[in-house]
């Protein structure tokens, strides 16, 4: 194969003929370089326009906004707690949907988590201390 037959192969590369802009672009590289190398003329070949490569921005968009964080039982649970009343096991298995004992762990881990302090105000009766 001659050198002018490989500038040739290199020049084919194209987007056009399947390649992708960054293997077109060293192929065109690659045929630049033998003809400097071998002082052929270039204007002998057909040389592919370059690669249109979409310029990526500099400056960041503007993050949009969070939306607002859901209220999650632990925070719903301290609303209920610092009521006067404070919340009883029944009201949180009917708003929550859960049994007695789930209810009791949310109660249980929640205030841990937060380092509250929570006293018993009956039989299933709670609140903050006081």
């Amino acid at each position: 194969m001659t050198i002018d037959t490989k500038v040739r192969a290199l020049l084919a590369k194209t987007i056009k003929a399947g390649a992708t802009p960054g293997e077109q672009a060293a192929a065109v590289a690659k045929a630049r370089e033998l003809v400097a190398k071998h002082g052929l003329d270039p204007k002998g070949f057909a040389w592919p326009r370059a690669a249109h490569t979409p310029r990526v921005s500099t400056t960041k968009a503007p993050k949009a906004a969070k939306p607002a964080k859901a209220q999650t039982r632990g925070d719903e649970l301290v609303e209920l707690l610092s009521r006067k009343d404070g919340v009883t096991i029944a009201e949180l298995m009917k708003r929550w949907g859960v049994q007695a004992h789930s209810a009791r762990a949310v109660i249980s881990i929640e205030t841990r988590k937060r380092g509250l302090a929570v006293e018993l105000v009956g039989r299933a009766h709670y609140r903050f201390k006081r």
